[in-house]
């Protein structure tokens, strides 16, 4: 096949938009990150200077939970990184496909590190959905934290 431009943006164009969506999903999982961090060093915080026995032991779970929230948004954030990367490294095998064509060995390397690239993407959506089970449990929980120091509040 000889070489057109028209063929190389055919070529690279649908893997120039796989690139794109990787890193505005990064995006969105790196403010979900911030959040998530912003959240868990305040209960950390929280818990270490509280003066309260009783708030003490019920603010060990949530920062745990915090914490955990933190970990799954940082493998979602390498997994996506690694695929957005793996995007890159099949763009680069297509345009240069197109350029000198007849190599197998571009056309393998393309395609595999297109699927692994759509398996660490679909990994880090799976992170993605775990974090927010997590998140709603927090919040499940703080207001189950927040109702038990009224109820202690009242009583003393």
């Amino acid at each position: 096949m000889e070489f057109t431009f028209q063929n190389f943006l055919m070529t690279v164009g649908p893997t120039a938009s796989l690139i794109f969506a990787s890193w505005a999903f990064l995006i969105f999982v790196q403010m979900r990150s911030s959040s998530a961090y912003g959240d868990y060093r305040n209960l950390h915080h929280e818990h270490r200077t509280s003066g309260s026995e009783s708030h003490r032991e019920t603010g060990v779970r949530p920062v745990v939970l915090h914490k955990r929230r933190c970990q799954q948004i940082g493998g979602a954030i390498q997994a996506g990184v690694l695929a957005a990367l793996l995007f890159t490294v099949t763009l680069f095998c297509g345009a240069l496909e197109v350029m000198v064509s007849g190599s197998q060995g571009l056309k393998y390397i393309g395609s595999i590190s297109t699927l692994l690239g759509l398996v660490l993407l679909v990994g880090a959506a799976g992170l993605v959905v775990s974090e927010s089970v997590l998140a709603r449990r927090a919040i499940a929980g703080e207001t189950r934290v927040e109702r038990e120091h009224r109820e202690h509040r009242r009583a003393a």
